[in-house]
């Protein structure tokens, strides 16, 4: 792709990157609730009830309690 300037550069490369490692970013998605099983992360619960396993999750949103 074409990265005009360095703010499209810094936030597209690594996405692309990722993505290329069978990375799925989803973004604008609201999370409901991280499954965990022993302290151990087993998905994600979305706020729609769509469960995605995984054994990986990152994020940047700020926890609310």
């Amino acid at each position: 792709g074409v990265y005009k300037g360095w703010h499209g550069f810094f936030h597209e490369v690594p996405r692309l990157e990722a993505e290329k490692e069978g990375v799925v970013i989803r973004r604008e998605t609201t999370v409901d609730e991280i499954i965990l099983d022993n302290n151990r992360v087993q998905g994600v619960r979305l706020e729609s009830g769509e469960e995605i396993t995984s054994s990986r999750v990152a994020s940047n949103c700020t926890p609310h309690h």
